[in-house]
């Protein structure tokens, strides 16, 4: 009986540490960092931006360079609500996950 105990509870154990081990990270990927934080009294949350050009567009800078890209994007964006139907932008949604409220 004594054998038997101690087999399970190193069973356990070894478990326990994987599942440890297994969860290290996660909550440092899900803790919010102090830069995503907009509003000290809101807490709202904002994903970090990555893009230069989008980067520009959220501190309100411009310059040419910026406005060339952007017109680029707006010229781009235009080029595809004029061109498609709305089967092909459903399946743009899809695509790229914005297709909220959709039938199930």
């Amino acid at each position: 009986m004594n054998k038997i105990t101690k087999y399970i509870k190193g069973v356990f154990i070894s478990i326990m540490f994987r599942i440890s081990f297994a969860l290290k990270n996660v909550e440092e990927e899900l803790k919010a960092h102090a830069m995503d934080l907009v509003g000290a009294v809101k807490r709202e949350y904002r994903k970090r931006i990555n893009n230069p050009t989008l980067k520009k567009m959220q501190d309100g800078q411009a310059d040419e360079r910026y406005n060339q890209q952007f017109y680029e994007i707006l010229h781009k964006a235009d080029e595809i609500v004029y061109s498609s139907n709305p089967d092909k932008m459903e399946k743009m949604a899809d695509k790229h996950g914005v297709n909220i409220g959709a039938k199930d």
